[in-house]
């Protein structure tokens, strides 16, 4: 495999229950503008078909797929008559240079396989975009937790081994309560009476199972959502994000982050909006938290992001994803739909907010960076203009930072 392929790295995986009928047994993971992909190789029919799968890696509940009969392998191209099953043909494919080429609703697979002479031979194929189903969602939801264990740091593997007992303790339960709600069932049917006299116990043993599985839908919750961190200078703990990042989750639901990216720091990269506006201009999914002198915590969000132009030029856009908070306060307050709220400006402003607030080439010595007295024309939820700086209009920055969310 050449240098343009030396990102993909390839697995056998254990083999694994997808799907009753499918049995994918191998894997290979690829970068494809700027998002990880997975092809898994599988065979159904007595090994006479060929199940190509592609997905986001973690998978996410849309994907692509296909399946190819032994046949029209060997009626597309001399090249498979030596490969008489499919689980032959996979392992030929696996070392086959490949291209993807993704649609709306559809994806290509091409193959290329040298001839002769400098030539090529493609082969192409097909997936079409479909989406798990229940059975299959919680099937993936459990490799996909299992992929992100693999994964992820220390304290997920220490929070794994904390929780491993409770968990098989709770499966335990979970089973015994079953079987106690089929035959307390057994006994409702045999007889009317019981049902009277076991109404009680069947709506305490339901609440038991309900708040079991609130239980292990928190820790599968808890290791999904973790979050990859620079050190940071503006809070004292991530977990004073986690108001915006689930705010960001519930309105914005097919973008799926993990990380935070440190873009910018004020203290470390010098006040100068020029240099700001370097390291942070054409990225999308920014946040800006800025620490003033007088102790408040507040920002803005945006998911087009921002670009400085030439000139006094300026230029305000719409970005119905963007919104304002106050760390101090715990509190968003939501643009309001189709106002123009992100401000591309000329390099001796910083990243603003139009309606919202602004900050200064060397905005940490300055006293007159402020707020908008128009915000509340702008942006939902304010009960007074200036409440995200403590009821002040103008505010000096102790610290500014300038995050991307990946």
């Amino acid at each position: 495999m050449d240098d343009a392929y030396a990102s993909i790295r390839a697995e056998t995986p254990e083999p694994m229950n997808d799907l009753p009928e499918i049995d994918f047994i191998d894997e290979i993971i690829f970068n494809h503008e700027n998002k990880e992909y997975k092809i898994k190789y599988g065979t159904k029919d007595n090994d006479t078909m060929v199940v190509f799968r592609v997905s986001l890696n973690p998978i996410n509940y849309d994907y692509y797929q296909h399946s190819v009969d032994v046949r029209e392998f060997h009626d597309r191209s001399k090249l498979f008559s030596m490969h008489k099953t499919a689980k032959e043909i996979i392992g030929f494919l696996k070392k086959t240079k490949f291209e993807v080429d993704i649609k709306k609703t559809f994806l290509f697979l091409k193959y290329t396989f040298p001839i002769s002479n400098g030539k090529n031979e493609i082969i192409s194929f097909q997936l079409n975009k479909d989406t798990l189903n229940d059975k299959d969602m919680i099937k993936s939801l459990v490799e996909e937790i299992k992929t992100i264990k693999n994964n992820t740091k220390e304290e997920i593997s220490t929070l794994k081994q904390k929780h491993e007992l409770e968990i098989k303790k709770l499966q335990e339960n979970i089973s015994k309560d079953r079987k106690e709600i089929e035959n307390l069932n057994k006994d409702i049917l045999s007889n009317q009476q019981a049902l009277v006299n076991s109404k009680e116990e069947t709506k305490k043993l339901s609440k038991e199972i309900t708040n079991l599985k609130k239980i292990i839908d928190d820790i599968i919750l808890a290791e999904k959502s973790k979050i990859n961190f620079n050190d940071f200078k503006t809070v004292d703990s991530i977990n004073t994000f986690n108001f915006i990042f689930n705010y960001i989750r519930q309105n914005d639901p097919i973008f799926n982050f993990s990380n935070l990216k440190l873009l910018y720091r004020g203290s470390r990269d010098g006040d100068r909006t020029k240099i700001c506006h370097e390291l942070c201009d054409n990225k999308q999914n920014v946040l800006i938290v800025i620490k003033s002198d007088r102790g408040n915590i507040f920002g803005g969000y945006s998911k087009i992001g921002f670009k400085c132009l030439n000139g006094e030029n300026f230029n305000y856009l719409i970005d119905n994803n963007s919104f304002l908070f106050s760390i101090n306060l715990n509190k968003i307050y939501p643009v309001i739909n189709n106002k123009k709220v992100i401000c591309h400006t000329p390099d001796i402003l910083g990243l603003c907010f139009a309606s919202g607030f602004v900050y200064y080439d060397g905005f940490m010595q300055r006293n007159d960076n402020y707020l908008y007295s128009q915000i509340k024309q702008a942006f939902n939820g304010l009960n007074s203009e200036y409440e995200m700086n403590g009821g002040y209009d103008k505010f000096k920055c102790k610290e500014l930072e300038v995050y991307q969310l990946l």
